[in-house]
């Protein structure tokens, strides 16, 4: 997800790309490693939605990523 993500970003710049499943993971483990909390969104069928990424300094908390995906836009 981290992947297409970053694919539908470089997208609204008019870059065209695929999606780079390495990269993703490469994301990903940055994440882990840095320790951002990391919260998901799935269904009822277990179905990834979308995630949010999260920094804290000191007592601020930043939004660092946050995708949802295309079919879940918009319903609550």
């Amino acid at each position: 997800m981290i992947a297409r993500f970053r694919e539908k970003l470089k997208e609204l710049k008019e870059i065209k790309s695929s999606i780079n499943i390495e990269q993703g993971r490469e994301e990903f483990e940055e994440y882990m490693e840095a320790k951002y909390p990391v919260f998901v969104v799935e269904d009822d069928r277990k179905e990834l939605l979308g995630y949010l990424v999260c920094r804290i300094d000191d007592s601020v908390v930043w939004a660092e990523s946050l995708f949802v995906s295309h079919d879940s836009r918009r319903r609550g």
